[in-house]
């Protein structure tokens, strides 16, 4: 069982509205790939497209260096899970993963066996007896799970299918789905619009927007150092602000605030590189690399409090700017917090921080 998964200049039309527009990825065997983007970015029409329920309009689909895209979708042998679980009601647990094994016409004894290490891989060993309705959703999900590993497939297909369930089951199945992929070395192409699941479960993130691939990177890679504005806006919170670019030092790069000040930027963030002196930049700056500050001396700026929000483990500050721009921070859930209405400077916690900066 290998399990490398290619699209190749893939382009979908339904109409003359390009949903996907020449996407290009290659998946390695073993690889968990999450196809992250909001709704219409052309995520799940990739995934119909791989699992055979919608036809490429021009590109190709290999799976192993093989093209599928002439081979009918029952024939792709791909585990496929949704979001909604589409047990038999009637049949029980054994009865439902037992189903693509029978329509291959797999023995009875064979049948068994299978059925037997499918329920031990989603640990409901002894739940074969049982009818659908009486399990709870995330029991009946990893159900669902089973019936799409039973008959070994090379790939996995997965489509927002804990995108029904509450956060602490989500988080679970998370947990579960990525035990599973390193204990049997499955291949996942993994469809949701939750960028904190896709950070969290993912070997490699694929950000698509209108149709088109944003970036394809680590987790770190895509957070850290975000391709673009939409990239570095779509993953997390960010704070923009205006600046120029005042030059080089050292290979870090020299941006100017209107106020005058200087910060440095994280090169591997920039774009374009190529960038003159004097080319307006627009900085993308985490709120975790941002701290509020008693002294506003060589502050990097300054606002009005409008609420602080409590989340536990920390707290979120966001500050009104004199030119109107809202700025968040994020402040530890014990460290004292300012109140509504007041007026306090912000900074940057260290001096290079991994940020984000184009051409304004």
């Amino acid at each position: 069982m290998s399990g490398a998964v290619s699209f190749v200049g893939v382009r979908k039309f339904y109409g003359t509205v390009e949903a996907v527009k020449n996407v290009d990825l290659a998946i390695k065997a073993g690889e968990f790939v999450s196809l992250l983007g909001p709704s219409g970015s052309g995520k799940s029409t990739l995934l119909m497209m791989l699992a055979g329920l919608e036809h490429p309009s021009a590109g190709d689909l290999l799976v192993d260096g093989r093209s599928i895209v002439k081979v009918p979708a029952n024939k792709r042998n791909l585990g496929m899970v949704f979001q909604k679980y589409t047990l038999f009601p009637h049949m029980t647990v054994a009865q439902n993963i037992a189903f693509p094994l029978t329509v291959r016409g797999v023995s009875v004894q064979e049948q068994r066996r299978k059925i037997a290490d499918a329920l031990r891989v989603v640990r409901l060993q002894d739940f074969g007896d049982r009818l659908p309705g009486q399990l709870s959703g995330g029991q009946q999900q990893r159900i669902a799970l089973a019936r799409a590993l039973v008959y070994d497939p090379p790939v996995l297909l997965m489509d927002e299918p804990f995108a029904a369930l509450d956060r602490k089951l989500r988080l679970e199945m998370q947990d579960e789905i990525r035990r599973i992929q390193q204990e049997l070395n499955l291949t996942i192409v993994f469809v949701t619009h939750d960028q904190e699941e896709a950070l969290r479960i993912s070997h490699r993130v694929a950000v698509l927007a209108e149709g088109k691939m944003q970036q394809i990177g680590t987790p770190k890679e895509i957070y850290e150092e975000p391709a673009n504005g939409f990239v570095a806006q779509f993953i997390g919170n960010v704070n923009f602000l205006s600046a120029r670019l005042d030059g080089w030092d050292d290979k870090v790069l020299v941006a100017l605030l209107p106020d005058g000040r200087r910060i440095r930027v994280n090169p591997q963030a920039l774009r374009p590189s190529a960038a003159p002196p004097g080319t307006p930049l627009r900085i993308a700056i985490r709120p975790e690399n941002l701290a509020i500050c008693e002294n506003s001396d060589n502050a990097l700026g300054s606002g009005t409090v409008l609420e602080c929000v409590y989340l536990g483990e920390k707290t979120t500050c966001v500050l009104r700017t004199a030119t109107g721009a809202d700025v968040t921070v994020v402040i530890g859930a014990h460290d004292p917090k300012p109140q509504p209405g007041s007026h306090v400077a912000f900074d940057l916690r260290v001096d290079t921080v991994p940020v984000f900066a184009e051409a304004a």
